[in-house]
C-alpha cells in the first residue's frame, strides 16, 4: 500500500473527504499554504540558492548567467510593482509575447502572478505564417 495516496471514504454515501492512508487524518486543504503567493515567497525563502542557469550566446561566445532564488525574486518583485503601478489588479490579464528566450520571459510570468494578474503567453515563434 502507498501510504502517500489519498482516498475518499464512504464514495457510495455521496460523501467526498479526503484522508492521507499514512494516517488517516482527515485533509482539510490540499494546498499547505494560505494563499499562492506563500507558497511562491516559502519556496525562494533561500535566497543565495542558485536557481536559473542561463546560457547565450554573445560575440560568438556562450555567456553563462547564474540568477540566485533572491536575485529572481527581487526583479519579480519589482515587476509586480511596475504591473500595479500601471493599473493592473487582481484577475486581470496580461499578455507575454516570448522574446529571445530570455531569463525575463520568466521573471515577468512570476510577476504577473505576483500582482494577481493571470499571465498569458504568446509564441510568437512558433507561427511563421
Amino acid at each position: 500500500m502507498n501510504k502517500h495516496k489519498l482516498t475518499i471514504s464512504n464514495p457510495a454515501q455521496g460523501e467526498k473527504k479526503l484522508h492521507a492512508l499514512s494516517t488517516g487524518a482527515p485533509i482539510t486543504s490540499l494546498i499547505a499554504y494560505e494563499n499562492p503567493l506563500s507558497e511562491y515567497q516559502a519556496a525562494f525563502m533561500d535566497r543565495a540558492q542558485p536557481f536559473l542557469h542561463f546560457y547565450a550566446f554573445e560575440e560568438d561566445k556562450v555567456q553563462k548567467r547564474v540568477l540566485t532564488r533572491g536575485e529572481f525574486w527581487d526583479l519579480a518583485s519589482l515587476g509586480a510593482a511596475y504591473l500595479t503601478e500601471q493599473g493592473l489588479s487582481k484577475g486581470d490579464r496580461i499578455v507575454h509575447g516570448f522574446s529571445d528566450n530570455s531569463p525575463y520571459d520568466l521573471i515577468i510570468r512570476l510577476s504577473a502572478v505576483m500582482a494577481g494578474c493571470v499571465p498569458v503567453t504568446i509564441n510568437w515563434q512558433a507561427d511563421e505564417n
